[in-house]
């Protein structure tokens, strides 16, 4: 599924990972459907980091995403974008210890905050320089 949602608490993503401390890196690229600035949500239990384009987002003065094992937490960034560019997209999620959450969505002027759709993501081996049929 091409879809960063897993909003319920998992414990073991996997029957090879343990059910705490454990990392997973999601990678592939996304393109936005519209050009200009994008605000970028995470929200994550216990960390993770989102890269565009192989940068850090980040905000004034931090990560976007940087948190403990303190529970759930939404951090947001934002990000001017051309639209139908594809750029590179990494996740990487980190799990500490209980539930295992995260939740990938953006904004922008003609959208309202949603979880990104699966048809603005695509896997890393893409060769796709606009949408299909378009």
């Amino acid at each position: 599924d091409r879809v960063f949602d897993f909003p319920r608490g998992i414990s073991e993503p996997d029957y090879l990972l343990t059910a705490d401390n454990y990392s997973v890196l999601l990678d592939g690229y996304i393109q936005p459907q519209y050009e200009g600035v994008y605000t970028f949500f995470i929200q994550a239990d216990d960390g993770a980091t989102l890269y565009i384009d192989e940068t850090p987002i980040t905000t004034a003065t931090r990560a976007l995403l940087s948190t403990g094992t303190d529970g759930t937490k939404e951090y947001t960034a934002t990000k001017t974008l051309s639209r139908n560019k594809l750029y590179s997209l990494r996740i990487v999620y980190r799990d500490r210890a209980g539930d295992a959450r995260i939740r990938f969505s953006w904004s922008h002027g003609r959208i309202p905050k949603e979880i990104v759709p699966p048809s603005q993501l695509y896997p890393p081996d893409t060769s796709v320089l606009a949408p299909l049929g378009h």
